[in-house]
């Protein structure tokens, strides 16, 4: 699973609002209860123009 996250944060390393990580499940299981990162999905690929 990887997060969005919502305002700049510090763990580890400096992220910025819109930053997309991932970290281990605990982690990103406190990012998204605390409000600091919302669950993050890859749009699906789309088939290549003819």
């Amino acid at each position: 699973m990887a997060v969005k996250l919502l305002m700049t944060h510090t763990h580890g390393s400096l992220f910025v609002k819109g930053d997309i990580a991932k970290f281990d499940a605990e982690t990103e299981k406190d990012l998204v209860e605390r409000k600091i990162a919302e669950t993050y999905k890859a749009p699906a690929k789309s088939a290549p123009a003819a």
